[in-house]
């Protein structure tokens, strides 16, 4: 099973893109693939969403356990990929940036990652750090054709 670590930009673009009310199939898909285990993120991107306090936060809020907390193994790919880019983040706000604990989770657990951050050349973007470390990255519309996904 393909696991897939989702960055808070590929879920924001998928609840405004394709709202609940609309598109209700794909939301009863997102659960499924949570319930699987092949959705999964870095609980610091429920705390992005906690800062916009909206529909979505309320929704990903109730799917708190697709929300991993950083364990030895994240922390150890946390803190190689830190060492490595030491630009990706403040130091003094680590906890409260979700990149680096996406690619950090992806790695540690072999999964792709979603994002809809663009590629930028010489920049600290998801897309060029998952490059520069072997893992793959795919935008929105990416992954539902990866997933074979029909609305």
């Amino acid at each position: 099973m393909k696991v897939f670590c989702w960055d808070t930009s590929a879920l924001i673009n998928a609840w405004r893109l394709y709202p609940r009310d609309i598109f209700p199939s794909l939301w009863t898909r997102m659960d499924e693939w949570g319930n699987e285990g092949s959705f999964t993120a870095p609980e610091q991107v429920l705390g992005e969403l906690q800062k916009r306090d909206d529909e979505l936060h309320a929704w990903a809020r109730d799917r708190h356990h697709l929300f991993k907390p950083a364990d030895e193994a994240v922390q150890t790919e946390l803190t190689g990929i830190l060492a490595q880019y030491p630009g990706l983040v403040d130091a003094n706000a680590v906890d409260e940036d979700a990149d680096p604990f996406v690619i950090a989770l992806a790695k540690a657990t072999s999964a792709a990652v979603v994002s809809d951050e663009n590629l930028k050349q010489n920049a600290l973007k998801i897309p060029n750090l998952c490059s520069h470390l072997g893992i793959e990255c795919l935008k929105l519309l990416a992954f539902f054709r990866d997933v074979g996904l029909e609305l």
